[in-house]
């Protein structure tokens, strides 16, 4: 017994350390050593504290500088390289034209933060508009598609013929859906050959095919999909694929725990296991998703958070 208990405490050490080193090196110095320390003592015992810094060691925690490369890549794979292609395939020499080619697709295309402007998104798309280099005029609100004019609905600039949506996440498509008929259905009665799409840096399987079934974009994608394996707690989650684990950690301690302190920790919409039922452990310097598990981000008296999160309240953030 006391051999089992060393070894929980020696495992329980090296998942400090490299907590401490995704921290340093990874996270942007996030979480902090004292939100570590009080996340470790919401949990009973070692075992439990073990299991639990097992799975924060597998968060996926996004800083600055990888967001920036990670915009990068969105504009350069479902902006610059379709146009690049296409004119390709219609035999036009890109290497004369391309920047008169771009610049006219630029004249025609408007790119939209998903939400109102306190939202992420908004906040998202800054970095996007300044890692890739784009002129400001080509970043509207969602205010600024239609006026009502003459007694009807029209474009407020009839050049455009392209909106892009950006975000961040696409967990489970909910939020893209009320677009369907305030934006698309607007927008394609008005022009029906008007492009509207939809792209994010990550998606899961379920949320891209939820939007790409239940609403009317032109085009859905993302640059990474995260399928059934990034679910946490279920049995084919990729965290449990390794053999060689210690007996003590595994998916059968994890859901009871889940299961025993969800009364400390439950969200209101997204209950023990994040926003539809995601469990994702995922998250970005500026906002942890509540697609994710509410363990490591909700905040109350009865239990501290590993990571801050921003709330919001009426589409407007706040912090708790």
């Amino acid at each position: 017994m006391k051999n089992i208990e060393e070894d929980i405490e020696h495992y329980i050490n090296d998942l400090i350390r490299k907590i401490d080193i995704l921290s340093e090196y990874c996270w942007g110095g996030l979480p902090k050593e004292n939100s570590i320390k009080e996340w470790i003592s919401n949990f009973e015992t070692k075992e439990e504290q073990a299991n639990a810094l097992f799975l924060a060691s597998k968060f996926m925690l996004f800083s600055v500088d990888q967001v920036k490369v990670l915009l990068k890549n969105l504009y350069k794979k479902f902006f610059l390289d379709p146009l690049l292609q296409k004119n390709i395939r219609d035999g036009i020499d890109v290497k004369t034209t391309w920047y008169n080619l771009l610049n006219n697709e630029f004249q025609q295309t408007r790119f939209i933060p998903v939400g109102n402007p306190s939202e992420s998104s908004a906040h998202l798309l800054y970095y996007f508009r300044s890692i890739n280099q784009l002129e400001l005029n080509l970043f509207i609100s969602l205010g600024e598609i239609f006026e009502f004019k003459d007694g009807k609905d029209t474009f407020l600039n009839n050049n455009i013929k392209r909106y892009i949506f950006i975000d961040d996440l696409i967990g489970s498509g909910s939020q893209a859906k009320t677009y369907n008929s305030s934006i698309i259905e607007k927008a394609k009665t008005i022009d029906e050959n008007i492009s509207i799409e939809y792209y994010s840096l990550f998606a899961t399987d379920e949320g891209l095919q939820y939007i790409r079934d239940n609403t009317k974009f032109d085009i859905v994608n993302s640059l990474f999909v995260l399928d059934e394996s990034f679910k946490a707690l279920e049995e084919n989650s990729r965290y449990f694929s390794n053999s060689k684990l210690p007996d003590f950690i595994n998916l059968n301690i994890i859901n009871a725990m889940v299961e025993k302190y969800k009364d400390k920790f439950e969200d209101e919409l997204g209950g023990s296991t994040g926003f539809s039922n995601n469990q994702l452990l995922l998250g970005f310097y500026y906002n942890i998703p509540d697609n994710s598990l509410p363990m490591f981000w909700q905040k109350s008296s009865s239990w501290k958070p590993f990571f801050e999160r921003i709330h919001k309240c009426d589409g407007v953030f706040y912090d708790v």
